[in-house]
């Protein structure tokens, strides 16, 4: 009859230098893992962030219908903070320019900013750009229906 804890004599487990290298390996393959997920890091942080103002955006269109009034988000483009009044102000992350696109004006990158949005369903319009470590995400808002159009994706 043959017991489950009988041994063998060819194996006897690993031996101390076996271990140490499958351990030196874990670790190298973890640490280039990790340096490579940091450099992801402030991709992420951006695409939230372009996210989160275009969710602010339509917050602000709904709130101009619903109570029948004039809407405004502020961006002031030199302290990168964006807030509706009355709401919180968000900051975007360290590192992050941002650039309206004013559909009369033009380019932007200086200054406070309003997009209007009225009761009617309309907006003043512009297109936000968000950049950052090489990437930016663009927010757009249609002056006609005042639909934002979030195009996180990498331009």
């Amino acid at each position: 009859m043959n017991s489950p804890c009988r041994t063998h004599k060819g194996t006897r487990g690993y031996t101390l230098i076996e271990l140490m290298v499958v351990m030196v390996l874990i670790g190298v393959v973890l640490a280039l893992v990790g340096m490579n997920f940091g450099r992801a890091l402030p991709g992420v942080k951006l695409k939230a962030s372009a996210r989160e103002l275009s969710s602010t955006l339509r917050y602000a269109k709904s709130r101009a219908q619903l109570r029948a009034e004039e809407v405004a988000l502020t961006i002031d483009l030199d302290s990168r903070r964006y807030w509706i009044e009355g709401k919180r102000v968000v900051s975007l992350p360290e590192g992050t320019a941002i650039v309206v696109i004013d559909p009369l004006s033009g380019e932007r990158s200086e200054g406070r900013y309003e997009v209007l949005f009225y009761p009617g369903g309309g907006a003043s319009g512009a297109e936000i750009i968000l950049k950052g470590e090489g990437r930016a995400y663009s927010v757009a808002v249609d002056p006609l229906t005042g639909s934002v159009v979030n195009s996180a994706e990498e331009l």
